[in-house]
């Protein structure tokens, strides 16, 4: 129930150019406030629960274990090796 009436709000704020805390200052009695927040921190905590009950079996290696495992080893770069630059003509630049 409170995330469609938090989504009717919402609607509402967008129609009317509010904002979201503006509108329910305006709609809702500061009872009716409390008790959309505890169901939706109810409801904050049941989605947490499950996200946690699922990440529970999620096994991520660590970033050494990752190095370590060679799948990513470091590109070799193939850059030119480094040229000298020669001063022969005076100045690289002509300044006017």
């Amino acid at each position: 129930m409170a995330a469609a009436e938090i989504a009717d709000l919402v609607s509402q704020s967008e129609k009317e150019g509010l904002t979201l805390a503006e509108v329910i200052s305006s709609e809702l009695s500061p009872q009716e406030i409390d008790e959309l927040q505890t169901e939706l921190s109810e409801q904050i905590a049941a989605n947490y629960c499950g996200i946690e009950d699922f990440m529970s079996d999620v096994s991520v290696p660590s970033l050494a274990e990752i190095l370590s495992s060679g799948e990513f080893a470091q590109p070799e770069c193939d850059l030119p090796e480094e040229t000298e630059l020669s001063d022969d003509d005076g100045l690289l630049f002509e300044f006017v």
